[in-house]
């Protein structure tokens, strides 16, 4: 964005995108695993939607979107954005308690990449840390936390494999 350098907003995100995708490599899931990054979200969402009108014939075959936006800061707190299903949401609070991993869930659209994935009637979820600094000029990598990222990295593996175990133990999972 114009008026700031973007670590919070988004570089966060794609090192955790990596580091997820590093983890996967290692321990595969069930289920195939797209990573995706896309540019020009604060411009209308323009990197998700071309990738969605590229891939238009593949999007029913996607079971969830799990996005990352706004992410790495020590303070604030963990949400996850769900516009699916009330049954994602329950899903999902399942994995946070076994897992003993902290986040609060709020099912309604999210302003963010994963609303293309909805649009498109895959079911989706912004894991989203909330923070200081988004859009300004204190949007800086000393703002933040290698603990933090760790977590969220954490939250994003546990999470997909969580949701992979459940889709396949499901005959009727999308």
């Amino acid at each position: 964005v114009p008026a700031g350098p973007g670590a919070y907003d988004n570089l966060a995100g794609a090192v955790i995108a990596l580091e997820a995708a590093r983890h996967f490599a290692a321990h595969p899931l069930r289920r195939s695993v797209q990573l995706c990054l896309f540019g020009a979200e604060e411009k209308g969402l323009r990197g998700s939607l071309a990738f969605a009108d590229a891939h238009a014939a593949e999007l029913n075959n996607y079971y969830v979107n799990l996005n990352v936006d706004l992410a790495g800061q020590p303070i604030g707190g963990t949400v996850l954005g769900v516009t699916a299903d009330e049954s994602l949401c329950r899903a999902l609070g399942e994995i946070l308690r076994r897992e003993k991993l902290g986040a609060s869930i709020q099912n309604k659209v999210w302003a963010s990449d994963s609303n293309t994935f909805a649009l498109h009637g895959v079911p989706a979820l912004t894991l989203n840390r909330d923070g200081y600094g988004m859009h300004t000029r204190r949007d800086t990598p000393e703002l933040l936390s290698a603990w933090s990222l760790a977590r969220e990295i954490r939250l994003l593996t546990a999470l997909a494999e969580g949701l992979d175990k459940a889709l396949s133990q499901d005959p009727d999972g999308r």
